[in-house]
């Protein structure tokens, strides 16, 4: 808190913790005859060590009225933006929804519990995912002058597995097989099989451009459609 008691006004600018706000209080004397000096104003800041982020139209405001009216922020710091990483986005397209109506459940809720699960099946030679590029940070100021310094983000590599082909720049990434696209942290593939436990309830039809292999059953009522072939553990309701 930086305090002065002029002759004829009384200012303090008070600077929040971590130095990104200051705040500005001036109250007139009784005898408004007196103008507000600006020289007064700017020594007043410089002794609260207020060098950037000064909010101009407020000190201009405050010379004109000569008052704050209580207290008014008049300079305000610069948060750090830190830059992001480099992150693999997909672009394969999900299962169009293609079955409509309702079932009946055993609480008389009307719902539709056969499409619920959509997979992302792709084409041999789809475009499958793109590697964004890291971004630059946006480095901030306190009022003080303190520069924040932000962190500029780093490349991933995502390394192409099995069925996918990257570009020379490493940032597309294509199919070169129908199939099922999966990605980790650090690798995508596209697998040719999609497993499930059982196709009921809790997945929906199944829509598959390769091999699907349920381990135990179909429930009945529920549909497994593929193009290469389908392998069911159990029994098909």
């Amino acid at each position: 808190l930086c305090r002065r008691n002029l002759p004829d006004y009384e200012i303090y600018v008070d600077v929040e913790a971590g130095d990104m706000a200051a705040y500005l209080t001036v109250t007139p004397p009784t005898d408004r005859s007196k103008k507000l000096d600006p020289d007064q104003l700017k020594q007043v800041l410089a002794e609260a060590r207020i060098s950037k982020g000064i909010l101009y139209d407020t000190i201009r405001t405050v010379l004109r009225t000569g008052s704050t009216n209580g207290q008014v922020i008049v300079a305000r710091g610069k948060e750090k933006v830190d830059g992001e990483d480099a992150s693999l986005q997909l672009v394969v397209a999900e299962t169009e929804n293609e079955e409509e109506g309702l079932v009946e459940d055993s609480l008389d809720l009307r719902v539709d519990r056969r499409e619920i699960l959509k997979l992302d099946s792709v084409k041999a030679g789809d475009l499958i995912a793109v590697l964004d590029a890291p971004t630059r940070g946006e480095h901030g100021y306190t009022v003080r002058g303190e520069p924040l310094v932000a962190r500029t983000g780093i490349w991933t590599r995502v390394r192409a597995g099995k069925n996918v082909d990257v570009n020379e720049d490493g940032d597309e990434f294509f199919a070169t097989q129908d199939g099922m696209v999966i990605s980790t942290r650090d690798r995508i593939r596209v697998e040719e099989v999609f497993e499930v436990t059982n196709v009921d309830g809790s997945t929906g039809n199944v829509r598959f451009k390769g091999m699907v292999r349920v381990r135990i059953n179909v429930e009945d009522g529920f549909k497994v459609e593929s193009n290469v072939g389908i392998e069911v553990g159990g029994v098909v309701g």
